[in-house]
């Protein structure tokens, strides 16, 4: 199954399938398709933090920062991880929306295909 993850085909989908939860999360939806989308996005999250730690262990950290994306991957996984804390803690007491904001900056991983 980790090999899958190296596929570039395979991350393309998650990326374009992450990209349409959050645009239709934008939108006014009913309580519990917003709860789906929720949970849709954590999903993505934890594979994409999946993906970092496969490539991580077939590069080796040294092999995996010399790519200039696995940088930009890795600090894009590392900004989404506290949107899985947000929702998994129900962390209603702090203002945490602009964290969840940053989860679209996933989007961007498309330009590197």
């Amino acid at each position: 199954m980790s090999k899958l993850f190296l596929k570039d085909s395979f991350v393309l989908l998650l990326v374009t399938l992450n990209a349409l939860v959050v645009f239709f999360s934008g939108f006014d939806l009913t309580s519990s398709v917003q709860k789906v989308l929720i949970y849709a996005d954590v999903c993505f999250t934890v594979a994409f933090v999946y993906e970092a730690i496969v490539k991580v262990k077939t590069a080796g950290w040294r092999g995996y920062w010399e790519q200039g994306w696995n940088k930009f991957d890795f600090v894009l996984v590392l900004v989404s991880i506290p949107s899985i804390l947000i929702v998994f803690l129900q962390l209603d007491i702090i203002d945490a929306s602009y964290l969840l904001v940053l989860r679209t900056l996933r989007v961007f991983k498309v330009f590197r295909f």
